[in-house]
């Protein structure tokens, strides 16, 4: 069998292990850190700060004011270079088109052109875990180990959320309605057994829920979801399945198992060149001296190991690997390929290709 066959993806729903994080200042910028090696940090301890580039903004003021020459902006703005100004401030003595775009500084005035230098953006990173820094990323952010619980989904919206972590309604989503935000339900972690909808979408900003795990959605939805500022992942892939058992069941017993327990959604969006998956984390308690093992990062196929199936039919089913044939094997379509023999919790018997197949560690 071939390395690829061998050890396929791996993603994980495993409990009370060591993990270990980066934590870094988002777009590779630069920043103050707030922590030292060593250090004890809580999940909301902020790790570092930094301002994002200040972005610059080209108001053709010339142009909106219809002037035959660019030079005779020179006597219509108000405005200096150096001046601060407010969003949607007139430029000019005339011409209610001739606004600033944003809160800045004008950084030129040049050429019939009005330059706005936007106010940098102030941004920080908290830990998201409470345990211990164990590296340094110097003006980046730092190495973060913890006891958790971790899922890890297919697809992420590029966000991060930290919350108290809550099961929908038994109706979905859509039911958590009122004419004011229910405070239960307010910067919380929302586990759905449903694919999450346009409305389900509409619901989260209404309620300011912090985000959601679901099993997945309409690819359409994919544009509004990059959008949302809060969090969004999906442990089953796009369309219209529901959460695998295993997978409620254990963020469920989670739940109950921790009274009050937070989690951080890092929603990252997958990338080939990258190892990282979009992921929940569950903070758990343990005595100092007692931290456990790590998962298994590199898990070799073979007899007896709980496998989950990404492909249809059996999208997101679970099942046990009973048997691995040493060479290809002819399955629908003519195609001859290395297969694993899996029985599903139901007690069906299926070869599925390897590359359908990811390691269920848990």
């Amino acid at each position: 069998m071939s390395f690829f066959a061998e050890y396929p993806q791996q993603r994980y729903t495993v409990s009370n292990v060591t993990v270990q994080r980066e934590v870094l200042l988002p777009g590779g910028i630069t920043g103050v850190l707030n922590v030292r090696d060593g250090q004890r940090v809580e999940i909301n301890t902020i790790i570092a700060r930094g301002q994002l580039p200040a972005r610059h903004h080209i108001v053709e003021a010339a142009a909106l004011l219809r002037l035959r020459r660019p030079e005779q902006l020179d006597e219509l703005v108000t405005v200096s270079v150096g001046d601060p100004v407010e969003e949607g401030e007139r430029l000019t003595t005339k011409g209610r088109r001739v606004v600033s775009p944003v809160f800045g500084t004008v950084a030129g005035i040049e050429s019939g052109r009005i330059i706005i230098r936007e106010d940098a953006e102030e941004v920080e990173v908290v830990a998201g875990m409470a345990g211990w820094v164990t590296d340094i990323r110097p003006r980046r952010g730092a190495v973060i180990q913890a006891a958790a619980n971790v899922v890890q989904g297919i697809w992420g919206n590029g966000k991060r959320a930290i919350g108290a972590m809550r099961v929908e309604p038994e109706d979905g989503l859509e039911f958590i309605q009122g004419d004011s935000i229910n405070l239960e339900w307010r910067g919380a972690i929302v586990l759905s057994r449903r694919p999450l909808t346009e409305i389900g979408m509409g619901i989260m900003e209404e309620q300011d829920i912090a985000g959601v795990i679901a099993p997945g959605m309409d690819s359409t939805l994919i544009g509004a979801a990059m959008q949302m500022d809060r969090a969004i992942m999906l442990t089953e892939g796009f369309g219209e399945s529901r959460i695998s058992l295993s997978v409620l069941n254990f963020i469920t017993e989670t739940i109950e198992e921790n009274r009050n327990i937070r989690g951080t959604l890092d929603a990252v969006t997958p990338d080939p060149l990258e190892a990282r998956r979009p992921e929940l984390i569950m903070n758990i308690a343990v005595r100092e001296g007692n931290e456990p093992p790590p998962p298994r990062t590199i898990d070799r196929l073979r007899n007896n190991m709980r496998v989950k199936v990404t492909t249809p039919p059996y999208t997101g089913q679970v099942g046990t690997i009973v048997d691995l044939p040493l060479t290809p094997t002819r399955i629908e379509g003519g195609i001859r390929t290395y297969v694993a023999t899996v029985q599903l919790t139901s007690g069906e018997r299926l070869n599925v290709p390897i590359a359908n197949l990811e390691v269920f560690a848990g």
